[in-house]
């Protein structure tokens, strides 16, 4: 960019190198044997910030462009929250695994269909199914012992109806494999609402619990129901509405 300054006979180049640090050169043209433009004689100077030479009108800015990108670079993110239950490759497999495993010894009485619903609404959102060692383990521990990865796993089904209320979901629970009763507003099937918290679920191992997560295939539709947002009932008006 060219400016000429009236009072002085100089001409400016300023040069804008971008990086995390912005940094603005001035370069001046002073007297020189060579004719210009102008009919004055110019010759290029570069004009030291530390040493300024006399006489001359001298202008050096540094921009800071503070923002940190390192969020954006995924190596450098901090590890996920939620411990041995984080919304990672591994824990999902092995979660994944372990309900496997228990469902295999102890049929579908020790498995639940797991529902997740934004308190605002009135849709239920099927996102998975737990197991548990029912002789240890209460349905309740179990949800609450895997709940970050549940929760974590629900706001990814269903980023926009659940998305921005993470941290609040509330997790329903219904009888295992009762998917098609839901379906056909079975007032026989309720949704039981769970703690998000229960005293001393932390300590209870992992290989006692599991969580197989929904995977969404039919066009991103999903599958949900309503039900009543205060006891998991199906409303009068849907009951036989398959």
């Amino acid at each position: 960019m060219l400016t000429y300054f009236q009072n002085l006979p100089v001409l400016a180049i300023c040069c804008l190198v971008l990086s995390r640090t912005c940094t603005i050169t001035v370069v001046a043209f002073t007297s020189s044997p060579h004719n210009n433009a102008f009919g004055t004689k110019y010759r290029p100077t570069l004009i030291s910030s530390s040493q300024p030479p006399c006489h001359q009108h001298t202008t050096t800015t540094t921009l800071s462009l503070a923002k940190d990108y390192d969020e954006y670079i995924p190596s450098k993110r901090a590890a996920p929250s939620g411990g041995d239950m984080a919304y990672i490759r591994p824990n999902i497999a092995r979660q994944a695994e372990i309900y496997n495993k228990i469902r295999q010894v102890g049929g579908v009485d020790c498995v639940n269909d797991v529902y997740a619903r934004d308190p605002k609404r009135e849709e239920f959102w099927f996102v998975g199914k737990v197991s548990r060692c029912s002789g240890i383990v209460t349905i309740n521990q179990c949800i609450a012992r895997q709940l970050n990865l549940i929760e974590e796993h629900a706001t990814r089904v269903r980023p926009i109806e659940l998305g921005r209320s993470f941290g609040n979901i509330e997790i329903w629970v219904a009888p295992g494999d009762t998917e098609f009763q839901m379906s056909q507003n079975d007032p026989n099937i309720v949704l039981t609402k769970m703690a998000r918290y229960v005293d001393g679920c932390e300590n209870i191992p992992n290989d006692q619990v599991g969580f197989v997560a929904e995977v969404v295939t039919n066009h991103g539709e999903g599958f949900r129901v309503v039900r009543n947002g205060k006891d998991g009932t199906v409303p009068p008006y849907l009951i036989g509405e398959g």
